[in-house]
């Protein structure tokens, strides 16, 4: 009677799955912080140019928070103004996702 012994796993296999997660993780880590850095930048650039105009930056954004996101009247407004741009970013994108063009944004608005 002959036994065969089964050869020992190559590392190879075994670190291949290691390369695709740390490359999901990292995609999914730029997914996240991508954004945030943007939205990071834009506050940093819109605080020189309140510095250029000799405000402070740090009260300017306060007073933001407070006056959009302080109260509900303030929220409300926030919703008024957003919710047309929303609508009229969805009726284009329907169209584009299907290769059309839609050029009535502005008479939808």
């Amino acid at each position: 009677m002959t036994t065969t012994v089964p050869s020992p796993q190559s590392s190879a296999p075994a670190s291949a799955p290691v390369a695709a997660r740390r490359m999901q993780v990292s995609t999914v880590a730029l997914t996240i912080l991508r954004p945030i850095a943007a939205l990071i930048l834009a506050l940093l650039l819109f605080g020189i140019v309140l510095l250029l105009f000799g405000k402070d930056p740090i009260q300017a954004y306060i007073d933001i928070y407070k006056n959009t996101l302080g109260s509900r009247y303030g929220f409300s407004e926030v919703l008024v103004k957003t919710i047309p741009l929303l609508l009229c970013a969805l009726a284009v994108l329907v169209p584009a996702r299907l290769g059309l063009v839609n050029v009535g944004g502005e008479g939808q608005l």
